[in-house]
């Protein structure tokens, strides 16, 4: 596979959002290794883990692919506590080359199926990391909301790091301003907030 066929252009000053958890350093990639999500944990040719950081382009993509996922029953379910996350606002600071996993059909199909299909991905993630340094990491249509267009993104944190992500509005999800915003992303999402 050509995966110069696949790029996407992320433009500098890109406005993303991402949700956080308070036990972690505000921006921070995740390099724990531990947990199972659709790209990561993954390791590099010298099996060290690739840090990993999440983000969308719409808060209410960030909310459902992280805070209302559907269960396997595929209903919506909020169970966050409030006082122990975030939403964080950042623009990038330079243009990112990413893999554009939504245009590549096999690969948009495993999105669109449950969790065994995490492995296949994490493996894809980590051939994309080992092929070019130039490629920064991975964006697709969220899953969790289903609307084209609406795209989501993995950064690899081996070429990329906090830097280069400017922190602009952070929102603790007790905030007033956040709260909200779990409000609009409940009606959009046909999520029960509280239930």
């Amino acid at each position: 596979m050509n995966l110069k066929e696949h790029l996407y252009q992320l433009p500098r000053h890109s406005r993303l959002y991402h949700v956080y958890h308070c036990d972690h350093v505000l921006g921070s990639f995740n390099d724990s290794g531990q947990g199972d999500r659709r790209f990561d944990p993954i390791k590099d040719a010298s099996g060290q883990f690739i840090p990993s950081f999440y983000a969308a382009e719409h808060y209410i993509d960030a909310i459902a692919e992280t805070l209302m996922r559907k269960d396997s029953q595929d209903k919506r379910i909020f169970k966050v506590d409030l006082n122990k996350q975030g939403l964080l606002q950042i623009d990038t600071s330079k243009r990112m080359t990413l893999i554009d996993v939504s245009s590549i059909s096999y690969f948009d199909t495993l999105l669109n199926t449950d969790e065994a299909a995490y492995g296949r991905l994490q493996l894809f993630a980590a051939t994309v990391a080992a092929q070019s340094n130039k490629y920064h990491g991975l964006t697709w249509f969220g899953r969790q909301r289903a609307i084209k267009g609406h795209r989501c993104m993995m950064f690899f944190g081996d070429r990329l790091t906090s830097q280069n992500f400017i922190k602009r509005v952070n929102e603790p999800l007790i905030s007033n301003t956040a709260m909200q915003k779990l409000k609009d992303a409940a009606v959009a999402l046909d999520c029960g907030l509280f239930a």
